[in-house]
């Protein structure tokens, strides 16, 4: 029976295990004044170890700033060329504010191994079933990837309901209570949610980095699509959540749609 509380932790600077890449969007810090500014990134990378992902403004379909009582604004037009800083935003007004990104399809040709470990690794067993049953486990593999990411930042001292913002995406994680009025320790529920609506048994990662370490949990969803952690350390945390499926395109066999969201916690 899948369970709902922690299924692994590990410390993974002291694991030769390979993860595979995850998407997200960095900012210069998760805690802003009125009238400061955030460098805003776009990066890559395994263990939540942060490398430039080269998106130009032609991969981003959506880049949205939402923030309380203002609806959205588009910020595709505000992409610059410098991977240290993908976008500049000057804050003018105190509240939680989130950042949404969704990537064009990009294709990724995958040796049969490697694409079998990647499945294991994000608790993809069906998929790992198809191949067996169908003889393909031994074959390389097409996949088409999109990602949606999003990024929560604290502007000021009073959080608002801006958080709980369902942006839309295919695959979304939305967080039932805002980080930004939560502390080290308190327990948070999320919700993860694909074509709008709950999905169970999803192998949903949580991350936090601090002193140069991270540390990595996988939970699985509940019926309701929820799932929780207990805030365990400050610093920056990621939750993230991986689904594939056949492809009805020709020339890919699978489609892999991968979510992220990011917030800080003092």
């Amino acid at each position: 029976m899948r369970k709902r509380f922690l299924m692994l932790t590990v410390l993974l600077a002291a694991t030769c295990a390979v993860e595979a890449a995850t998407w997200w969007i960095l900012p210069s810090n998760y805690f802003f004044e009125v009238g400061e500014t955030a460098k805003i990134g776009f990066v890559q990378g395994e263990e939540f170890k942060a490398e430039p992902w080269p998106l130009t403004q032609s991969q981003v379909v959506r880049l949205e700033h939402y923030r309380a009582g203002l609806g959205v604004k588009d910020l595709r037009a505000s992409i610059q060329n410098d991977d240290r800083e993908r976008l500049a935003i000057k804050f003018d007004r105190a509240g939680t504010q989130l950042l949404a990104l969704q990537s064009a399809p990009q294709f990724k040709a995958w040796d049969a191994a490697e694409f079998n470990a990647f499945l294991e690794e994000n608790g993809l067993e069906t998929i790992l079933a198809k191949r067996k049953e169908s003889r393909t486990s031994d074959k390389p593999a097409g996949e088409r990837q999109v990602v949606y990411t999003k990024l929560l930042i604290q502007v000021g001292d009073t959080p608002d309901d801006v958080y709980k913002k369902a942006v839309g995406f295919p695959l979304e994680i939305i967080p039932e209570r805002n980080p930004y009025s939560l502390r080290t320790g308190d327990v948070m529920r999320f919700k993860i949610l694909k074509d709008g609506k709950p999905l169970f048994g999803a192998r949903v990662k949580v991350w936090n980095r601090k002193d140069n370490r991270t540390t990595l949990q996988n939970i699985y969803t509940e019926k309701d699509g929820t799932m929780e952690t207990r805030l365990s350390s400050a610093g920056p945390w990621m939750v993230s959540v991986v689904q594939t499926e056949p492809s009805k395109i020709a020339g890919t066999e699978w489609n892999t749609a991968s979510a992220s969201l990011v917030f800080g916690i003092r």
